[in-house]
């Protein structure tokens, strides 16, 4: 998930997902021109990847295929 989007920013989105009970068994990457947030937000433990833009597919790929080794 893009860490800057419209109506919610990506920190809240999981956030969301962590107080609705939706985290367990779910794999939160998130994307961002942004670099990693140096102050922390609560939620880094359930972001598993923090990858920047811009990135290679193959980034993406190599990244989401280590999810299931």
């Amino acid at each position: 998930m893009d860490v800057m989007m419209p109506h919610m920013d990506g920190w809240q989105t999981v956030g969301e997902i962590v107080s609705q009970g939706y985290y367990e068994g779910n794999i939160i990457s998130m994307l961002s021109a942004k670099d990693a947030p140096k102050e922390k937000t609560g939620y880094e433990e359930y972001v598993r990847d923090y990858l920047r833009k811009p990135f290679r597919a193959n980034e993406i790929i190599s990244t989401v295929k280590g999810y299931f080794k």
